[in-house]
């Protein structure tokens, strides 16, 4: 399998995989945001606004991919960064949701589910940020 830029060569199959790569990872980041908030017993939160705060992903692997563009280490510390911040974002946005809909207040539960969530970020970030076609790595 071939990645989708290598020097000189560009194949439009792999940018088709690439493609619904981001959707499959856009869609997995929307669901575990969605069902946090059901568990949690919030499902007050329009499904708009979680795609929107999912799709937040895409900026911070298009820095770390510039950034590699510039200089190739950059991206490894881009990677990192754009991934802390995307954790905290989406923990401070869902805790906010949690506090203003949820009437029931349970901490241990929901600092659980806000660790998942901040958590889950590393892998994503890992796995979108990889550009070859093979979907495991």
């Amino acid at each position: 399998m071939h990645a989708v830029f290598v020097v000189g060569r560009f194949s439009p199959e792999a940018l088709n995989w690439l493609f619904i790569k981001g959707l499959v990872g856009w869609f997995m980041q929307t669901a575990l945001l969605k069902v946090t908030l059901l568990s949690l017993g919030s499902g007050e939160a329009p499904l708009l606004d979680i795609i929107a705060n999912a799709g937040y992903t895409f900026a911070g692997l298009c820095l770390a991919v510039c950034g590699r563009m510039i200089w190739s280490y950059s991206y490894y510390f881009l990677m990192l960064w754009t991934c802390l911040c995307m954790a905290v974002y989406l923990v401070k946005t869902m805790k906010r949701v949690l506090f203003a809909e949820v009437r029931s207040y349970d901490s241990s539960k929901h600092h659980y589910l806000l660790l998942l969530i901040a958590l889950a970020q590393f892998p994503l970030f890992t796995w979108l940020g990889n550009i070859t076609v093979n979907w495991l790595i």
